[in-house]
């Protein structure tokens, strides 16, 4: 789920790519916050699971921290400065529901089961449709948690038919490469604030390590 390493498309690309819906900026990935680092997922047909970060991260955008959760398990970002395009519901697949699931669950955020179920929750439905965390190309291992699944599937199931416009979505690149990085979902920051001297949160459960976010290791 993250990396270190990757730059923008050039801006002019990006803003012809999002149109009106967009404003380009840099964002800087700074830790991850509430979560778990080591949900053991079947990804694609696989048997032998995969350690995934079903993590909140914690970016600073216009001089102003967010917290952030993934929407494409597969593709990487890292604790490092990026470009982004700041795009609305529009410019992402599932992007209305993605965007109610994220203002719904996302601010009342307080213990690592429920990051971690919004994030797995978040995957299923740009993955699978919402199809549930038994089923399709991503699924969690049965032998973990049943609270965070069981939690994750309410959030899917609760989705359904639902939309909002109040999240945005960074679509981010590598400052030195241009690669696409991760796209994140966060509150909504389509007019991006004024640098300001505003101090990075601090939440509890925060989870100090650095290195990669996406894969860990296999069992």
């Amino acid at each position: 789920m993250l990396k270190h390493l990757f730059q923008v498309l050039t801006a002019g690309v990006i803003l012809a790519a999002f149109a009106e819906n967009a404003n380009a900026s840099t964002i800087t990935v700074t830790n991850i916050g509430y979560g778990y680092d080591n949900v053991p997922m079947l990804l694609n047909g696989q048997t032998t699971p995969t350690e995934e970060y079903a993590v909140e991260i914690l970016v600073n955008l216009g001089g102003a921290p967010y917290i952030a959760y993934c929407v494409d398990l597969f593709t990487e970002i890292g604790f490092a400065t990026y470009n982004t395009t700041v795009g609305d519901v529009s410019t992402y697949s599932h992007g209305g529901r993605l965007a109610w699931v994220y203002s719904t669950y996302a601010p009342g955020v307080t213990t690592n089961d429920e990051a971690a179920a919004i994030q797995l929750a978040l995957w299923d439905i740009v993955h699978d449709d919402g199809d549930g965390l038994s089923a399709g190309n991503i699924q969690v291992a049965p032998t973990y948690s049943t609270t965070v699944i069981t939690r994750a599937n309410d959030i899917i199931a609760a989705s359904l038919g639902q939309s909002s416009t109040n999240a945005s979505f960074l679509h981010n690149a590598s400052l030195s490469t241009g690669a696409p990085a991760q796209t994140l979902i966060t509150a909504y920051a389509a007019q991006v604030p004024e640098p300001s001297t505003t101090a990075l949160i601090g939440l509890g459960g925060t989870l100090t390590m650095f290195g990669w976010f996406r894969r860990k290791k296999q069992k």
